[in-house]
């Protein structure tokens, strides 16, 4: 049985193929690897599908937006259980999150502003944001959400909508077709032939 990103990246690719006017294709199960054979005018692609994470700046270290993800979630979790042990969780919290570089030495003062907006609200029912780390577009922000539960949740902030990513993942689609097209036309001409199976793997 298929994972659910292989499923994914075979729908994708196909609309984007059929995007770019190719519509005589199927598909068969590959041997694993590949994980697909792609036909497309009679002539077959090996297709494997490949995972590619964009990486954020973080400390001064470069990590995923997942390993980013659960940084911050660790850290929250922290935050959460010392305002449980203080009595001073009233409701649900929401942290606008983004990438910071001066994030590992703001540590202790980050935690020590969240836990202060979360005592000072613990009645209000409607307060306003406010900033604890930095502002604007690249700040951390602490927010009451309406609620009975008590938790402190991340909101990563500077995350793709899927028509940008979609929009990014033609482009490069369409920069390595260039290539692989430039690269071997030339070769396969001097043979003589089109080649029928083409071992170039292609990656969603």
């Amino acid at each position: 049985m298929r994972r659910e990103d292989e499923r994914l990246c075979k729908r994708e690719f196909t609309e984007y193929l059929r995007s770019r006017g190719v519509v005589d294709l199927s598909w068969d199960d590959g041997d694993d690897p590949p994980d697909y054979d792609l036909i497309v005018s009679n002539v077959r692609y090996a297709v494997e599908v490949t995972n590619m994470m964009e990486n954020v700046d973080m400390n001064g270290q470069h990590m995923s937006h997942l390993g980013f993800r659960r940084t911050v979630t660790k850290f929250l979790k922290g935050v959460e259980e010392e305002a449980r042990q203080a009595g001073i969780l009233s409701g649900p919290y929401s942290v606008r999150c983004k990438p910071r570089d001066d994030f590992r030495r703001n540590r202790k003062r980050v935690e020590q502003r969240l836990l202060k907006y979360i005592k000072d609200t613990q009645l209000a029912t409607d307060p306003p944001a406010e900033d604890i780390l930095g502002r604007g577009y690249f700040g951390w922000s602490i927010s009451k959400l309406k609620g009975e539960r008590l938790f402190l949740i991340p909101s990563i902030s500077g995350a793709k909508w899927q028509v940008d990513a979609q929009k990014e993942l033609c482009e490069l689609l369409d920069n390595v077709l260039a290539i692989k097209i430039s690269e071997r036309t030339p070769r396969a001409e001097a043979r003589g032939f089109r080649p029928r199976y083409n071992p170039y793997c292609w990656s969603c």
